[in-house]
């Protein structure tokens, strides 16, 4: 999976964001309307962890913990699998580190709302849809399904996602 991408809640149609862009270690993450800026950028790169474009730190369970709960932060690239992730068939952010997904605290539907690590249970608070930073509109991140899905004939473009066509990556 290749480029940049909005990570948005399928549950609020908010994105996951670097608190204020920070670029130190040990930042939060949280959820925040959409805004255009590298703080919600993200790519997966060649080894499967999650990087933010702004700050070049990448998502990190927070101390490895392998409890469920277990909170996120920003933080240097590393061999451990706190950092790996992969995008599964059923829009999950599924971790390496214990299986676990990523997880809307209490579905908390507002701004500024929480993430942690919880066992896989098909909520909304856990669906992902990546959106690919070159369509830059709050809007194109609200079409439906159908409005997604490529043009009879055409050949949508290496990474792109749509329903639940997506690539899944493996560890």
């Amino acid at each position: 999976m290749e480029g940049w991408y909005y990570i948005r809640s399928e549950m609020n149609g908010l994105c996951l964001d670097n608190v204020y862009g920070q670029k130190e270690e040990k930042n939060r993450v949280w959820m925040y309307q959409h805004n255009g800026t590298d703080a919600q950028q993200w790519r997966f790169d060649p080894d499967g962890r999650l990087e933010n474009k702004g700050s070049s730190l990448v998502l990190d369970v927070q101390n490895g913990n392998t409890e469920k709960g277990s909170l996120l932060w920003m933080y240097k690239k590393n061999d451990t699998p706190a950092q790996k992730w992969k995008y599964t068939e059923n829009m999950e952010l599924q971790c390496e580190l214990n299986g676990l997904v990523l997880d809307i605290k209490d579905a908390n539907p507002n701004q500024e709302a929480i993430l942690q690590m919880w066992p896989a249970n098909g909520h909304p608070a856990q669906k992902w849809k990546l959106v690919p930073v070159e369509t830059d509109q709050p809007a194109a991140a609200e079409k439906t399904e159908e409005a997604q899905q490529p043009a009879e004939g055409s050949q949508p473009k290496k990474g792109f996602f749509s329903g639940f066509g997506a690539d899944v990556l493996g560890w």
